[in-house]
Order: C-alpha cells, then sequence, then structure tokens
C-alpha cells in the first residue's frame, strides 16, 4: 500500500491549510504471482473511522483500490494525531499504514503589498486627478485569501473574493482612482486583505487632497486642517488654547473672531480692534487711537462665503485662482495666511495700506519686513512675511516688498522648485509695541565680565512719543504709542571732572538712551543709541560727540528659551560708551553692561527662527 498527497508533504506545506489530500492505493497480486485481491479499504483518525469502510469485493483475483481522502482541518483539535489506512485481501489479512499529522490553527494574516502612484503620494498628498492602483495579498501556508478590497472613508473602491478551499491562494486587485471624486482635506483610505481562518491584514493611512479651482469655505477649511496634520508649523487654524498659553489669556491676550453678519468679522479677546470684510474687496481695518490702518488686498477677494474655524480664523475660499485666505488675529495685530493649492497659482499678493498724512512705508529686513513710519523715523505698523513652506516643510523662497507708495507685496516663490502642495505663507499686520525691561547692573551670575558698578537703578522700558504735529506728545494727544520704539531713561548722573584745569561741569553723563527693537516672528534685531545728554551740560558737550558700540551681545540667564508669545527671553549686552568734550579736550570711556528681558505680545510660534537677539544694524 503507498500513501501519497498533501497530507504526506506536511514539513513542506505546513501544519496550517484547511485540509490536506490524502491518496492511497493498496495491491494484492500480480499476472505473475497471483493473490486474492484487496476487497475493502478503512480511514482511522485516532482510532476511530472517518470514512465509511469500502468494500467493493473482488470477483477475480489480483484486485487494487485506489482512492482519495480529504482531510479537513476544522475536524479536529490543534495538535498532533494519527492517520491509518487499513486494506483487507480476500482471505482476511490486513495491512497497515501509519501516517503522523499535526493540525495547527491559522493564525497568520496574509501578506499585503500595494504599489502605484495612489498609494506612494508624499504624506498621503494627492491632486484630484487620477492615479494608478494595485494591491497584492498572499497566504502561501495559510487557509488562503477569501477577499481583498480598497475603500476610501468606508467605501469599497475596488474589491475581489477568491474561493480556496486548499489554501494558500493569493488574491491581487489593479484599479485607477479618480481623486477628483473626492473633497478637499483628509480621508481615510485602507486596503483590507483576510484569509479563510478570519485573519486580517489592514493597511490603513490618511489620504490628503489638494482640491483644484473654487471650492467653498468648509472645503478650504478642511484642506488647511489637513496641512496641520502633515505640517504642525502651519497654525492658520489651530485653536488660541494650542497656540497662547492659558496665563496670557487670563491677562487679555485671548484672540477670537466673531461674525458681525453680511460678510462682516471683529476680533475679540485682544487689545486691539480689527474688522475684516470677505467679499469681494476684503478689506482688514485695524484700529489704533492714532488712527484706522485699512488694509485692501489688490485684487482678488472671496466670492463665496466665509466661516469662521475655532472661534479664531476666518476661512474665506479662492481668493485668488486656487487659493485661499485665512485671517486670524494676534495681540497687536492680524495675520493673514495664503493657503496656495495649485502649481498655477500666483506668486504675487498685493495689499494697499491706507497712509495719513506725514506717513511713508519703507522695505525692512532685507525683505522681509515693511514698515509705515510718520516722519520717517516712528514706526506705526510692522508688516512681516511669515515663512513659506510646503506640506512637507521644505521651505518656499519669500520675500516682502513695497512695490508703491502704500502697496505691499508678498512674493511666494512656489514656481522656482519642486514642491508639495498646497503652499502656506502670508504677512502679518501688527501695530502696538512690546514691553522691555532693562535690568542694571545685570544679575550675578548672568554677566560675561565685571558688572559695572554705580548703576542700581532698575529701568523699565516705557511708550515713546507718539509722532505727530511738531509740540504734540502723548501727553498732548493721549494717544496710544506706536510698535516697538522703546524709551529708556537713565536716572543716574554723574559728574565729569576735568582734573587739570579743576573744571567741574556737573550732570553730564547720559540723560537719555533710546533701544529700538525688531521682536517679530520672522526675525528680530535689537540696538542701542545714544540721543540726548542732560540738559544741563554745556552748548560745547552736544550728542553727536557721544557715541557708544555694542561689545558683545548673546542670550543669557535662566530664562532664556526660544521666542514664543509670552514667554520672557533676555539678552546681556555690554556697550562701549565714550563721552567727549572737544572745547575742553576731554574723553572719557566707560564699559557699560545690562540684561535685556523682552516680553513678546503676540502668538507662540514654531515658524520662529532663533538666532541672536542683537544686530546693530542701524541708528535710532
Amino acid at each position: 500500500m503507498v500513501l501519497s498527497g498533501s497530507a504526506t508533504e506536511q514539513a513542506t506545506l505546513g501544519t496550517t491549510l484547511p485540509q490536506y489530500k490524502l491518496k492511497y492505493v493498496a495491491i494484492d497480486g500480480t499476472e505473475g504471482a497471483p493473490q486474492s485481491g484487496v476487497v475493502s479499504t478503512e480511514v482511522k483518525v485516532d482510532g476511530k473511522p472517518v470514512e465509511a469502510k469500502y468494500a467493493p469485493g473482488c470477483a477475480t483475483k489480483n484486485c487494487e483500490i485506489s482512492r482519495e481522502w480529504t482531510l479537513t482541518a476544522s475536524n479536529y483539535t490543534p495538535g498532533s494525531h494519527t492517520l491509518e489506512v487499513l486494506a483487507t485481501d480476500g482471505v482476511g489479512l490486513v495491512t497497515t499504514k501509519t501516517l503522523s499529522f499535526t493540525i495547527a490553527k491559522d493564525e497568520i494574516a496574509p501578506s499585503l503589498t500595494t504599489t502605484g502612484a495612489f498609494f506612494s503620494g508624499p504624506e498621503g498628498w494627492l491632486m484630484q486627478k487620477s492615479y494608478a492602483a494595485e494591491a497584492i495579498a498572499k497566504d502561501p501556508k495559510g487557509y488562503g485569501l477569501k477577499s481583498l478590497a480598497l475603500k476610501i472613508d468606508g467605501s469599497t473602491v475596488k474589491s475581489t473574493t477568491v474561493n480556496c478551499p486548499n489554501g494558500g491562494c493569493s488574491a491581487s486587485i489593479a484599479t485607477t482612482v479618480n481623486v477628483a471624486g473626492y473633497k478637499g482635506g483628509a480621508h481615510i483610505g485602507e486596503v483590507i486583505a483576510t484569509d479563510g481562518a478570519g485573519n486580517t491584514t489592514t493597511k490603513k493611512w490618511t489620504i490628503n487632497v489638494d482640491p483644484s479651482g473654487s471650492v467653498p469655505a468648509s472645503e478650504a477649511a478642511s484642506t488647511l486642517e489637513a496641512v496641520e496634520g502633515t505640517e504642525p508649523k502651519t497654525q492658520a487654524l489651530a485653536p488660541t488654547d494650542e497656540v497662547v498659553p492659558a496665563g496670557e489669556q487670563a491677562e487679555g491676550n485671548d484672540p477670537g473672531m466673531e461674525s458681525l453678519g453680511g460678510g462682516e468679522f471683529a476680533t475679540t479677546g485682544i487689545p486691539i480692534e480689527a474688522t475684516v470684510s470677505t467679499g469681494a474687496q476684503g478689506a482688514m481695518v485695524i484700529e489704533t487711537e492714532e488712527q484706522d490702518f485699512e488694509i485692501t488686498p489688490v485684487s482678488g477677494g472671496g466670492s463665496s462665503p466665509s466661516s469662521i474655524v475655532e472661534g479664531v480664523s476666518v476661512v474665506t475660499p479662492s481668493t485668488h485662482s486656487g487659493t485661499d485666505t485665512v485671517t486670524r488675529p494676534k495681540y497687536d495685530g492680524l495675520m493673514q495666511f495664503q493657503d496656495i493649492r495649485e502649481p498655477s497659482s500666483p506668486e504675487n499678493y498685493s495689499w494697499e495700506v491706507s497712509l495719513q498724512p506725514g506717513e511713508t512705508m519703507k522695505p525692512l529686513e532685507e525683505g522681509q519686513a515693511a514698515g509705515v513710519f510718520f516722519e520717517e523715523e516712528v514706526l506705526m505698523m510692522l508688516i512681516t512675511a511669515m515663512p513659506a513652506h510646503d506640506v512637507l516643510g521644505h521651505g518656499v523662497p519669500t520675500h516682502l516688498s513695497v512695490t508703491g507708495p502704500n502697496i505691499v507685496t508678498l512674493t511666494v516663490e512656489h514656481h522656482a522648485g519642486s514642491f508639495v502642495y498646497p503652499v502656506t505663507s502670508g504677512p502679518a499686520f501688527e501695530v502696538g509695541y512690546s514691553t522691555v525691561e532693562v535690568i542694571k547692573p545685570p544679575p550675578t551670575g548672568e554677566v560675561r565680565g565685571d558688572p559695572t558698578t554705580g548703576y542700581q537703578a532698575v529701568q523699565f522700558v516705557g511708550a515713546p512719543e507718539v509722532g505727530g504735529p511738531e509740540g504734540e506728545g502723548a501727553e498732548a494727544s493721549g494717544a496710544r504709542p506706536p510698535h516697538r520704539n522703546v524709551k529708556y531713561v537713565e536716572c543716574s548722573l554723574a559728574e565729569i571732572e576735568v582734573p587739570l584745569i579743576g573744571l567741574d561741569l556737573g550732570g553730564c553723563e547720559l540723560w537719555q538712551r533710546n533701544m529700538k527693537v525688531h521682536f517679530h516672528y520672522n526675525g528680530f534685531t535689537a540696538w542701542w543709541n545714544e540721543k540726548q545728554v542732560h540738559p544741563n551740560c554745556t552748548e560745547a558737550y552736544s550728542a553727536s560727540q557721544v557715541s557708544q558700540a555694542l561689545e558683545y551681545c548673546d542670550w543669557r540667564g535662566p530664562n532664556f528659551q526660544p521666542y514664543g508669545a509670552g514667554y520672557h527671553i533676555s539678552a546681556q549686552l555690554a556697550l562701549n560708551l565714550t563721552v567727549t568734550v572737544p572745547l575742553i579736550g576731554y574723553s572719557k570711556q566707560n564699559f557699560v553692561q545690562a540684561t535685556a528681558y523682552l516680553y513678546g505680545d503676540g502668538y507662540a510660534s514654531p515658524l520662529h527662527q532663533t538666532n541672536a537677539i542683537c544686530n546693530p544694524l542701524s541708528s535710532c
């Protein structure tokens, strides 16, 4: 008797197939040596018959029986078993063949492989066009594939089923997915492979759809939410709680937006008042005590209704070709994000800023900022270019330029490289000023070199005089100080003595110092410069004869941390101060050290790049 079939090949096929075939051939006698022949066969497992006894008999001689029996794994408990095949000849002689086999539960899920552009979009980002998709699932030593399906948002896009009674079967699907049928934003993609034992392998991922053409506000918002899911630096729609610490919110930095109806929105929770119109003109108005700044897009403007997201961001869809706009307030102004969704979208976005008599707009920070100045000196509004990046975080070259007397243009050079869309950028329009506290001498342990003695006062940088017609200062106008210019008055006056002639000029140390600060998202600079001397000094002693050089400036102190609104940062400064009185040949050099603590008044933002705080680019 000879046994064959898959039941004898478990060493190769494994022990987890759903069924095995057993073939057996029983022979009794040949022409040269005749015998009574095989008259019956029987199959037993663990001593129990599993097949009805087959007994066709043998009417002549040399009869043989050849049969096949199926071992169904589900009929047996996992473990080792003994199979017996018994053959009986015409005179009652019995031959038995024994085979050991093992039943193991199939707990191994199928393997799954996906190929095609549909599955290879970076961070799942796809445009609204067709993509090839192919999936292959295998289960060679198990029950075999039963089904394979591709789903989007729970709905089946393509599927196949397999009849695999003997196990080991594979399955595949190949299709073309038209992503134009899905709205912008995040969708759930799934490929699910299931074998006959119920084991499942699932490839699940987020499909981020970048929509083309005009979209409603809800779709624009969904797209931006997907952007923030793959690139955390984008915070266009982030709730205030995620960008402003609770302590700051309680102290009055709790930006929000409310609808006024008719496409008009207004800021809440911050000191400044601003309104945003989302109609064809799309103007923004930032109200200060000095004036109202009206900022109007030169071209574009939303034609579809806008909506508020997370109570803080106004989403205006399709303000330009393939571009949506998000406006959100910050402590001292407004930020406006351009969500550029298509490679064909424009690179230039311009705004017209209303200027009052005596005001001019000038570029700053080497193409990264612009300012509105009163009489060329007092900064009334700071406009900065927030860094642009695609959904993978790759930086996109961006600059801000003054392209007309009152026109500021943001250029996002997304045509210049291979970027994954959408690309997000935008300007910030800021008014008001930041608080700066200057301590002299520097706190012990925080200064490089020896502290300067003789300075014991703690100075608080207050508001500068408000720019206005000659003779009108802050008291006269009652106006709020402009942005980022801060004044520091030195209260300690020392006498200058000239030993050779015994002349005591008295009170001729510096009376006033100015500190100008740029402290914003894209960069920051700080510099000091002498402006005045004490009024008791003689005419021979003038401000032009006072010089001050920055010896060093560095981040210092235990409170150092990267920039984020509401987080204080500090810098250690050392100044080389020289006072000269040419009339009497007097010259005195002194080294002044101080620690400057700056408190931001905008949002915490990972977009900000932490560099050195000091950069003496200009005099005040």
